[in-house]
């Protein structure tokens, strides 16, 4: 049961780090779109 544990931790993290990842690569196209959007208006 416990050893389970911090595998699941692992597995948290992972996430996270993914998580974080995509955002700073995704963030600027948002930003673009939303410019481009602004200028588009």
């Amino acid at each position: 049961m416990f050893d389970h544990g911090s595998e699941d931790g692992a597995v948290e993290d992972l996430r996270l780090h993914r998580v974080l990842v995509v955002r700073s690569l995704l963030s600027p196209l948002f930003f673009k779109h939303r410019r481009h959007a602004k200028t588009k208006n």
